[in-house]
């Protein structure tokens, strides 16, 4: 039987080292700091609302996501934390490439017994 685990934790908890293992034993894991990251380098519809909403200082001359700044302006700052919340949870429901086998939303999780 397949068994499906939720990982959460606070900042620096260790979240990406216990996955980390996880993946190195077989594991397959959904990873939704790297499906956040995938979109904001390659969707335009985040990263158009991005700069509607923090400007181009948090852009890097390379048009790369300036990660550093984003995080100082939504961590200092309650409302500009849920204001990028609503730009990037939707996507991320939506992001194919961040479900695994089997995990679709309704959708059972079972082993396939091989």
């Amino acid at each position: 039987m397949g068994l499906l685990v939720g990982l959460t934790g606070g900042m620096a908890s260790g979240k990406s080292t216990v996955a980390g293992l996880w993946r190195e034993w077989g594991g397959h894991v959904l990873s939704s700091d790297e499906t956040v990251h995938r979109l904001y380098a390659s969707d335009p519809e985040v990263r158009r609302a991005v700069r509607e909403a923090f400007g181009e200082r948090v852009f890097l001359p390379d048009g790369s996501l300036n990660r550093a700044e984003l995080a100082r302006i939504v961590f200092s700052d309650e409302f500009q934390r849920q204001r990028l919340m609503r730009i990037v949870h939707p996507r991320t429901r939506g992001d194919p490439p961040s479900r695994g086998p089997g995990v679709f939303p309704g959708a059972p999780v079972r082993d396939r017994g091989d």
